[in-house]
């Protein structure tokens, strides 16, 4: 039986490593996306428990205006964190929707051939018995056209 032989079986395994390289560098975005969102977690605790503390100390009556101003500032500052990590996070998902796609026609470019690949086989298989047929049926007619002669 004649080996199949695939001829695009280079491209396939060059479709199957570009595959690769797109899970690969999806999973790398996907993983930015839970540290950012674990970032966006932490700097909203830490704003409220700000906030927890200027209103404990509004509500004791130890209120030192230089104390207050400085709460602020630095509530203040841990809004435009808050801000910040949101925006990233924002972007992120953005480039982790396009990594997704680009998974996802890599795969279905090699799914592709794959399935070109399967096809192929199966029609290399059914020529290869054809051929078998064919031949096992010259070898019957053979041995009867000789059976015939020496009767």
């Amino acid at each position: 039986m004649k080996k199949f032989r695939f001829r695009l079986e280079r491209v396939l395994n060059y479709r199957a490593q570009v595959e690769k390289q797109k899970q690969i560098a999806l999973s790398e975005v996907h993983q930015l996306v839970v540290d950012h969102e674990q970032k966006l977690i932490d700097a909203y605790r830490v704003l409220e428990g700000a906030r927890d503390e200027l209103r404990r100390d509004a509500s004791a009556g130890d209120m030192d205006i230089t104390k207050v101003k400085e709460q602020r500032v630095y509530i203040g500052l841990l809004k435009r964190r808050v801000s910040d990590v949101l925006k990233r996070l924002r972007r992120l998902e953005i480039e982790l929707a396009q990594k997704r796609e680009e998974a996802v026609q890599a795969r279905k470019e090699r799914k592709v051939l794959e399935m070109v690949k399967t096809r192929r086989r199966a029609e290399h298989v059914k020529e290869v018995s054809r051929a078998e047929r064919v031949e096992l049926d010259d070898i019957a007619n053979k041995k009867e056209v000789l059976k015939r002669t020496a009767s």
